[in-house]
């Protein structure tokens, strides 16, 4: 064998090993990417036994992606929640926490008098771009006693956008900025998007199955009750 021809044999075999090793590693990085859907700790659907406040079966839904972490790129975020009808207009509250449990913004409001989705806006640059932040939202059934208060709580990261801006307005570019941000993993503001989208547009078949599309991929299309979208 010439000394040309082995040399080629080792070149062949190191790229052969090459393309073997990535084989390998490649579905263990995926593995750990898809691990980040038990590592958000919280409720996204509350309810049940807790809360003489909730008089009807449709429960409190934060609108948030099945590993409980909202991504956005917003300076100014809004985390959205449907409210169902209570037996009265009752106090809210909404606290955002650093990992750290410092208090990063705190609001109060009144909500219950009918089913509706509430929208909490963030103070703008509110969030550090990378760091993660921990939201509760209760429903004061009975100041005296906190137990029966109805409490959702979930993750939100900002992020720095990778999206190209855009200053369409019309409906159809502004579904395609939601199937962006669907597939860039910023799913706040393709909630929030939407939301707005059904406030303005509330009988447009397009935006209506988009909206359906969005519940299912939340996994939420079985807790939300249709006619709940009517109150926006």
């Amino acid at each position: 064998m010439s000394i040309a021809t082995l040399r080629r044999l080792v070149l062949l075999w190191g790229i052969t090993i090459s393309l073997v090793s990535t084989s390998i590693t490649m579905p263990a990085l995926a593995g750990q990417k898809n691990s980040d859907r038990a590592s958000f700790p919280g409720r996204r659907i509350g309810g049940g036994t807790r809360g003489e406040c909730l008089m009807s079966s449709q429960p409190l839904v934060a609108l948030n992606p099945v590993n409980n972490l909202g991504i956005t790129a917003s300076d100014r975020p809004t985390v959205y929640f449907a409210v169902p009808k209570l037996g009265g207009s009752y106090p809210v509250e909404f606290v955002l926490q650093d990992t750290d449990g410092n208090v990063v913004y705190e609001t109060a409001l009144a909500a219950g008098k009918t089913k509706e989705i509430v929208g909490i806006r963030l103070p703008q640059n509110s969030l550090k771009v990378g760091q993660d932040y921990h939201w509760s939202f209760a429903v004061v059934c009975e100041p005296e006693d906190r137990s029966q208060n109805l409490v959702l709580s979930g993750w939100l990261r900002r992020v720095s956008s990778q999206m190209a801006s855009s200053n369409e307005s019309s409906l159809q570019a502004r579904l395609e900025q939601v199937q962006s941000a669907q597939k860039a993993g910023v799913w706040s503001d393709a909630i929030a998007t939407l939301v707005e989208l059904r406030q303005a547009y509330p009988d447009n078949d397009k935006v209506l199955r988009q909206w359906a599309q969005l519940l299912q991929e939340l996994e939420l299309n079985a807790v939300f009750e249709p006619s709940m979208i009517g109150q926006l």
